[in-house]
């Protein structure tokens, strides 16, 4: 690569140029293949596409944040190595290689790696929120909010920041506070997508019923579909006792999230509340049935590592 191209690289990166990247035919085509289920294809196809152009570091920056964002936290390690020897100049590596050890659950090396970019980038926004991410994991939520409000500090617009600094004080406990930070991430533009139904749950949680009422039916709004938002409005009401209300909203998400456990759980009870027992023992079996098939699935990742470490030795 002559210098030329490598320095147009290195500003495309710190510019966020690689967008045009991710309008590539073949990256599109593996985020629809996760989308609709089949994350083994679409990491296939993604490594693949990154094989096409082995010496292009951009690519192995681009693979790697894919692969980071669907739990590969192994493959993903490569590409981020990569990115890091090639781009020690650029903050959001930094950042990346940190969430690879984050999915690793590896929170102490993410710490390491990100307090020795502090020294180089005292002002990066993303990696002193990245390391008050990295210090929450590490259960260390105390020192976690410093770097999360010095983060909104920097950037107080970015309705990501605001809503883990807002995380971050729900787990602290100072449900004040988080209020006021998942009320500015819900009145950004552009929003944090879980921000509302999020302020919706900590004006609950203080008794602001009708409060949180209001932002929980906006939630539920603007959802495209019978979600998180509705899940949670659906649990707010049965803690309240107004199980037929709940019920109609844990209904709508399992026609539209057959396999959403807690959904079917709170279904059965809300239907034992109101005196359908059949129809409660039904819901209950769905979700017993899917609750095993979850257990099985985390057993057969936790062997995985395991089993790829035997093939290689």
């Amino acid at each position: 690569m002559s210098l030329g191209s490598w320095i147009c690289l290195v500003l495309g990166l710190q510019s966020g140029g690689l967008a045009e990247l991710h309008k590539d035919s073949t990256f599109v085509e593996c985020k629809r293949q996760h989308a609709a289920g089949d994350t083994d294809a679409a990491v296939a196809a993604m490594l693949a596409w990154c094989r096409e152009k082995p010496r292009n570091p951009a690519k192995w920056l681009v693979t790697a944040e894919f692969l980071v964002n669907f739990g590969k936290a192994e493959d993903a390690e490569r590409f981020a190595a990569k990115a890091l020897d090639v781009f020690p100049e650029v903050p959001r590596v930094y950042v990346l290689s940190s969430r690879v050890s984050l999915k690793a659950d590896q929170p102490e090396k993410a710490i390491e790696l990100l307090e020795n970019a502090r020294l180089e980038f005292p002002e990066s926004a993303a990696i002193v929120h990245a390391l008050g991410l990295a210090y929450g994991l590490n259960k260390q939520t105390i020192v976690a909010q410093e770097f999360l409000d010095k983060a909104v500090a920097l950037e107080p617009e970015s309705a990501a920041f605001l809503f883990s600094a807002g995380e971050n004080c729900w787990l602290l406990g100072d449900h004040h506070r988080a209020e006021g930070y998942f009320q500015r991430a819900a009145e950004s533009k552009p929003a944090h997508p879980d921000a509302r139904w999020r302020w919706a749950q900590v004006l609950g949680v203080q008794e602001k019923d009708e409060l949180a009422e209001e932002q929980f039916q906006q939630a539920v709004a603007s959802e495209t579909a019978p979600g998180e938002a509705a899940l949670q409005y659906g649990i707010f009401l049965k803690e309240r006792g107004r199980d037929a209300e709940a019920l109609s909203h844990f209904e709508s998400i399992t026609a539209h999230r057959p396999n959403d456990r807690m959904a079917w759980q709170y279904q059965a009870k809300c239907l034992m509340a109101l005196g359908q027992r059949d129809k409660a023992k039904a819901a209950l079996a769905r979700y017993r049935a899917l609750q095993r098939a979850a257990d099985e699935a985390a057993g057969r990742a936790a062997l995985e590592p395991v089993l790829n470490r035997l093939k290689d030795s």
